[in-house]
Formats: structure tokens, sequence, C-alpha cells
């Protein structure tokens, strides 16, 4: 005996679910852009690491240079008789000091660097130098970023886990209120026997039992939550702009003012002691102690343009795109 059959869905059943297969396919193509997204940040973080530690160094460096012309300058004064032997031991402490800083930047360097490395991978040749810490970039309004943070892949993936939910409790209320259709045809054959033919139909009677109405309201549930992860995802989205943004803008004022206001005033300090120098009423503390503020104003500022570079990179991450490279009329560091 052969048959063959064919079952009839209720109408709207097999497009719902076609739509929530359709929405995860989606939602899996979102989830690749955000793993892609997270990726791109934590090698450009790592980026910005070495070139600040790059920039650290070079700063160390500089301070070391200032205490090595000092050091040979009182060097010189005590041979001619115009220092003791202990400002001389005092200017040597403070350039060996300033040695181990430069060396402790090295590392740092070489560590960030080997970090940067280990995240490309071997096969990936990287620069001898690291590229230069990104110029000052005007600020955008808050609004506007939150609206370009729409097309995040994380809120696109709760969008489409919304939809497929929506799209699941559509079919479950389709197979709850239509019947389902099944029509059959049979063919038999007996050895000395004529052949016999058959045919069915069936109906299905969702409003009697088959837990059609357990099951569209469990998908009811499911929308419901769906559309709450959803709702949740797009204020841990605006959460996470909001926040990267307030970042950018206090280490901007930050750094608008060191380089504007406290820098100039520790170098024209320390060029007032260099100036006593010439004058004769030179005194190496003082001059180490404004030296000292010169350098940490230069550590800070180094620092500070570090992460600044880092929170950029927060909050074009949370936007999920670059954003316009408006540069302000600051000029590079010296």
């Amino acid at each position: 005996m052969v048959g063959v059959g064919q079952e009839f869905p209720p109408h709207g059943a097999r497009d719902g679910l076609s739509r929530s297969q359709a929405e995860e396919a989606r939602a899996a193509s979102a989830e690749l852009r955000e793993v892609t997204r997270e990726v791109w940040a934590e090698v450009a973080r790592a980026c910005t690491s070495w070139s600040a530690a790059e920039a650290l160094r070079d700063r160390l460096a500089s301070h070391r240079a200032l205490l090595a012309e000092m050091s040979e300058a009182m060097l010189a004064r005590y041979e001619t008789g115009g220092e003791t032997l202990g400002v001389v031991t005092r200017a040597d402490a403070e350039l060996a000091a300033a040695e181990r800083h430069v060396a402790e930047a090295e590392e740092e360097v070489a560590v960030a660097r080997a970090n940067l490395l280990a995240l490309a991978g071997e096969d990936v040749s990287l620069p001898a130098d690291p590229p230069p810490l990104p110029r000052p970039r005007a600020q955008l309004e808050l609004e506007p970023l939150v609206e370009l943070a729409a097309s995040r892949g994380s809120l696109e993936v709760a969008q489409a886990g919304r939809r497929s939910a929506q799209a699941q409790a559509d079919a479950a209320v389709a197979e709850a209120k239509w019947p389902t259709f099944e029509v059959r045809a049979t063919y038999m054959q007996t050895p000395s026997m004529r052949p016999g033919l058959g045919a069915m139909v069936a109906m299905s009677l969702p409003w009697l039992w088959g837990g059609g109405s357990h099951r569209r309201e469990a998908a009811r549930f499911e929308t419901e939550a769906a559309g709450a992860d959803a709702a949740s995802a797009i204020r841990a989205v605006r959460v996470e702009v909001t926040r990267a943004a307030g970042q950018v803008r206090a280490l901007s004022r930050a750094l608008e003012l060191l380089t504007e206001r406290e820098i100039p005033a520790a170098r024209q300090a320390l060029e007032a002691e260099r100036a006593a120098l010439a004058a004769g009423d030179f005194n190496l503390a003082s001059w180490i102690q404004a030296a000292h503020a010169l350098r940490e104003a230069h550590v800070d500022e180094a620092r500070m343009r570090g992460a600044l570079g880092g929170a950029w990179i927060d909050l074009e991450s949370s936007v999920g795109r670059p954003l316009p490279e408006v540069t302000t009329t600051e000029e590079e560091p010296r």
C-alpha cells in the first residue's frame, strides 16, 4: 500500500515562522558586527597605549637632558670654585633618578608594543615607532551621538529578537485560531484482488484541545520580554554614550587648562631659576623643584593625551562608528 498526503497549516502560521527565522539571521549578522566593533576598540586602545607610553618617554628623556645639562654646569662651577661638592653630588643624584624614570618609561613602551603585537598576531608587522597621539577634536552634542548609536549591532540584535518573538506570537495565534487541514490519498493492491483506492480529509480542532491557547499565551509573554530587552538595550547604549562623551569633555577641559596655563607657568618658573644662574644668585634646590614641577606637568600632559585618546575610542565604540575628524585649533605639543 502506498499513499500521499499534504498538510495545510493555518493561514499565517508558516509566514510567521519564516519571518522569525529571517529575524534570527539578521540578529546573527548584527552580533558579528558587534564582535568586530569590540575587537576594533580593543586594538585601538592598545595602539593608543603604545603612543601614550612613547610620548611619556619623550617627556622624561627631555627632563633627563635638562638635568644632564645642569649637572655639567654644576661640575664646571665646582672646578672653578663656584660650587661645593654637595651641590655637584645632588645634581648627579637627580640625574640618576631621571635616568631611572626614563628606563621605566622605555619598559612601558616595550610592554605596550608587545601587548599590541599579541592582539594583532605574530604574522603582523608593526612599525618601529608608534603613531602620534590623535589631535584634539571638536566635540559633538549628546543627542546626535545617541542617534548615531541607533545602528549599533547590540541594538539591532535586540530589535531583531523582538521582531522574531512577535512573528512567533503571530504564528501561535494563527495555530490557536484556525484549524490545520490534511488531505491524504492511498492505493492498495492485494494479489488476486482488485486494487483499492482511498481518500481522507482531516481537520484539527484547536478550540477543544492541542494546547494552542497555552502556546499563544507563552508567545505573548516572550514578546513582552523581548520588548523589555530591546528597551533595556537602548537605555544601556544611551548610558554608555553619555558616560563616554562626559569623559571626553572632562579630559578635554583638563588638557586645555594644563597646556594653556599650567605648563607655560611651570616653564616660566624654570626659566626664572635658570636666569639666576647667570646673575650669580642661583639656588640648586629651587631650580630642581621648578624642574620637577615642569616634569610632572609634562608627564600629566602625556598621560592625559593618552587617556583622552582612549576616551575618544570609547566614545566611537559606544556610537558604533568613527566620528568626524574635526580638529580644534590647538597646536601639537612640542
